[in-house]
Order: structure tokens, then sequence, then C-alpha cells
């Protein structure tokens, strides 16, 4: 990375051509503030009853089990040194992994979030208050990030709850999954963070591939 190497094509001599040091130290500069080996996460996930049915048309696995296995790539991925927190929520929320680092963790992690059974309602406003708590748990210098996964309609309105969060500096990431017409991705929109572009952090995914790729995305870089 320190020099390039360029062939001079009349004398078929190498020149040798040395990069300032500080092109170096910029790339090092942007690694360093995409890493998310200083991070917090908490992963909030919606068991609710709707969850067991087909993600489409043309997928005919649960809901449920496609989040699963995209929060278990999530896991995988993420450094060891890096902060996590797993809820789920349906008719009430429970933290099925307290808030610590990652460490050797990874497999009980996977086993806990493999284990997630089918609920009943969409509470989503006690899943956000337990997060709250769960992040006061975690060191105040990490970046925080909250991903809210859901595949339907809410049976409250957890909006102001997650505006408490965003001013504690929490990053939140919405995500509807699933083919979408139960999905409310105007109240996504809002409850999600804005990036630097002041684009809302709300993604729909209506295939288990593209849900996959954006938890393996995230769990090794941060969004802006």
């Amino acid at each position: 990375m320190g020099e390039t190497q360029i062939w001079n094509n009349q004398s078929n001599e190498r020149s040798r051509i040395i990069q300032p040091p500080q092109r170096m130290t910029a790339i090092m500069g942007t690694q360093e503030r995409r890493s998310t080996d200083n991070t917090v996460n908490v992963v909030v996930v919606d068991r609710s009853k709707s969850t067991k049915d087909a993600i489409s048309n043309t997928d005919n696995r649960r809901k449920l089990d496609g989040i699963k296995e995209a929060t278990t790539q999530f896991i995988t991925n993420v450094p060891r040194t890096a902060y996590i927190s797993v809820i789920t929520f349906h008719d009430s929320a429970k933290s099925i992994w307290d808030m610590s680092p990652v460490e050797q963790n990874k497999l009980h992690i996977i086993k806990a979030i493999q284990g997630i059974p089918i609920g009943e309602s969409t509470q989503m406003i006690v899943a956000l208050m337990l997060a709250e708590k769960q992040l006061q748990k975690a060191p105040s210098n990490f970046f925080k990030r909250l991903y809210l996964l859901t595949d339907g309609l809410p049976n409250d309105n957890p909006t102001a709850q997650a505006e408490k969060l965003k001013a504690q500096n929490v990053q939140i990431s919405t995500i509807g999954f699933g083919e979408g017409y139960q999905i409310d991705e105007d109240l996504l929109r809002n409850m999600a963070s804005k990036s630097k572009t002041g684009n809302p952090l709300y993604y729909h995914f209506k295939n288990l591939a593209n849900l996959t790729g954006f938890f393996r995305r995230e769990s090794i870089t941060k969004t802006f």
C-alpha cells in the first residue's frame, strides 16, 4: 500500500512512485470510523403470530425462520469486541440475550435466537422500552445501533419511544420483511434514524437473500 510500481514501456525498467504517507492515514481513518469493533447492537425481533406465514408466494419458509437466519449471520460476523442484546416481542417483550460483549459467546447467542417461538400480537413500545434499559448496560462511548425487524402492523404507536432513543444517540434501523401488504411503511420510516444524506434508515426486504446480505454488511461496517 505504501508504494505503486509502474512499468516504463521504453526502457522496460520499473520506476517506483512512493505514495504520500497521509494517503494511508486517510484510508485507515475511514476504515476505523466504519469498523464495528466498538459498537453496541440491539436486535429487536417481532415474533407475532403473522411471522409463521410464508416469506412470499415463491418461498414457503416461515418469516420467523428467515429472521432467525439473517440475525444469525449478524452474530456470526460481528466482532467479538462489540456488545449485543437480542430482544423479542409479541404481546410482551423479553431479552433473550442481555447486553454484554460478544467475546466467546457467539454459539450461545445463536442458540438463543434459534429457539425463538411464535407469539401473538405486535406490541412494539414495550420492546423499545426494554431496549432502552439494555442500552444503559453498555459503554457510553460506543456507537449505539438498534435494528427493529417486523413483518406487520403494531398494535400500538411506538414513535415517541423511538424518538426518545434517537435523542440518546441511538441509531435506529427499521426493517420490514415479507411481501409487505401489511407492513406500516410510513410508521417505520418515521421511527428510523436519518442518514447523512437525510434518508431514513428504513429497509423493506421481500426475500431472505437480501435480508441476510443486509445483516452481513451491517455486522462489519457502520452506516452513516
